[in-house]
């Protein structure tokens, strides 16, 4: 299984199943210096574990494994952790001043396309946190990404354990 091979910036993995059932895999990430996909677990105990990827005549790609046996124990494989995030669009968010007016620092997420209730959300490093969740010690994030004119927000897994506040256009500057 692939993971981000159509992200120019992320790098490319491959999800390696130990066997049919998938309950267990190997994660290899791509070296583009070296044209392979290594074990990333078996990197960190210093064994150089992995593949090549190679084409067939027809388009189909297989794995020729490198000579080296896995050094690391194979993680549990759970189906949630590789799921696309959730994604917001531009028309269901808002961007806002601080307190201080720098510009973007809050955001209110609306719960629902009559924008009668919202989450708030305060800009920390490239993250936006849920305040009264953060308050809550529960950290609901959500990154804002920029594709050309295109704006959309990507959530984190993480549930709201506070409840939606009412939005008042008053209380936030543009």
């Amino acid at each position: 299984m692939f993971l981000n091979r159509d992200d120019e910036t992320k790098p490319t993995k491959i999800i390696l199943f130990t066997s049919e059932t998938k309950e267990f895999y190997y994660e290899l990430r791509y070296i583009a210096s070296e044209g392979l996909f290594k074990c990333h677990s078996c990197l960190k105990l210093k064994k150089h574990v992995g593949a090549k990827l190679y084409k067939k005549k027809n388009g189909e790609e297989y794995l020729m494994p490198l000579e080296n046996e896995h050094v690391c124990e194979p993680k549990i494989y759970d189906a949630q952790n590789f799921e696309k995030p959730k994604t917001v669009p531009k028309s269901m968010f808002e961007l806002y001043q601080s307190a201080k007016g720098v510009a973007n620092k809050r955001m209110v997420i609306f719960t629902s396309e009559t924008k009668k209730l919202i989450y708030e959300y305060c800009l920390t490093g490239n993250r936006y946190y849920c305040l009264e969740c953060k308050r809550l010690n529960k950290f609901v994030t959500a990154k804002l990404i920029e594709e050309n004119e295109d704006k959309y927000l990507e959530l984190s897994k993480a549930e709201h354990i506070c409840k939606p506040k009412k939005y008042n256009p008053k209380n936030f500057n543009k």
